[in-house]
């Protein structure tokens, strides 16, 4: 049977009752249609999960009873910061949720020269918490019990000053290496990708700037969500927990 595992942003500790917030509860009554006395592993983000069995399931009432804690840890041993410019909602989400499946530690929404989504005020705030929910329910998927923080849309060279440590990479078409050149000297990884359209020239220049590395992925042009992610996989596959050493 597939484990059923659920964030819920509460305290855990074994040896108690929790009372499972309402928008998890509501997935546990109408989607899983779990019963009393069924099985779940629960996770906070502060690392491990526990074991918990429910007590009540009632519409607008949710009560388990913590177990046992599990001291596992899932996470890459590639701490990957990723930048995104931000692109239309479905290539904005599935970028999001496949690079927190491969690993990816921290995300960053960035505005572009070519980002055709304008987001502000209240729309933005929706749009912030809808991308953090994304990546909470990857988490649950992929089985990370260390939450992968979306962080505030900022600009473009405000991330890039604060980018500072480790390998810098941005990834462009015209890029003059490959992945396969670099030799990180630590696991710190802040990678660079453009929305649809790509990085202007100018944005390519600035990363430059700021010494991070214009890198390209064969020889194909790839979409803002694909390009992200095929990244991350081979990072992983080169430096990460794809390789055998």
């Amino acid at each position: 049977m597939r484990e059923r595992r659920l964030y819920v942003d509460t305290p855990l500790q074994t040896g108690t009752e929790v009372v499972i917030p309402k928008t998890t509860a509501q997935h546990i009554n109408q989607v899983l249609r779990l019963k009393r006395n069924e099985e779940i592993v629960l996770f906070n983000g502060e690392g491990g999960e526990y074991l918990a069995t429910l007590i009540n399931v009632k519409r607008d009432y949710v009560n388990a009873f913590v177990e046992q804690y599990l001291n596992v840890n899932r996470e890459s041993r590639l701490d990957i910061r990723m930048a995104l410019g931000i692109s239309r909602g479905e290539r904005m989400d599935f970028a999001i949720q496949k690079s927190v499946e491969l690993g990816v530690r921290e995300l960053y929404p960035v505005k572009t020269d070519r980002s055709v989504i304008k987001l502000e005020g209240d729309r933005l705030e929706k749009r912030q918490r809808h991308w953090q929910s994304i990546a909470n329910n990857a988490c649950e998927q992929s089985g990370r019990n260390t939450l992968v923080k979306v962080n505030q849309v900022q600009t473009l060279e405000h991330w890039l000053r604060s980018s500072l440590a480790g390998l810098r990479i941005t990834l462009s078409p015209l890029g003059n290496k490959m992945l396969g050149e670099l030799s990180p000297n630590d696991t710190v990884i802040s990678l660079l990708v453009g929305p649809e359209g790509g990085l202007s020239e100018n944005e390519i220049q600035l990363s430059n700037k700021w010494a991070f590395e214009s890198i390209r992925l064969g020889e194909r042009i790839m979409r803002t969500e694909t390009a992200g992610v095929a990244a991350i996989a081979a990072m992983q596959t080169l430096w990460g927990d794809f390789s055998n050493y």
